[in-house]
């Protein structure tokens, strides 16, 4: 825990959504999936984890930690990067 008047970094980034596709991350976790990271946050905090990608026939399909519901359909990888930042996705 940081010390009273100052914020860690996760409470830091938590105001500031990707606006650079360089910040994502695609972790391969399995044949055709991959966990997406916040490249700003150490990969093993929990507060990284952006979303996932999964192959699904010719497609990526992406969903976002924050709307699990929602699937949004890429032709590429590199789409599916910048899914992350075009929907404006905060940590937190």
């Amino acid at each position: 825990m940081p010390p009273a008047g100052r914020t860690s970094t996760a409470q830091q980034l938590v105001r500031v959504p990707l606006t650079d596709v360089s910040d994502v991350h695609l972790h391969r976790i399995d044949d055709g999936q991959w966990r997406v990271l916040d490249r700003r946050l150490p990969s093993d905090d929990v507060a990284a984890l952006l979303g996932f990608v999964e192959r699904t026939g010719g497609l990526y399909e992406v969903t976002l930690m924050g709307r699990p519901r929602e699937h949004v359909p890429c032709p590429d990888l590199r789409c599916a990067a910048l899914t992350f930042v075009e929907h404006g996705v905060e940590l937190g």
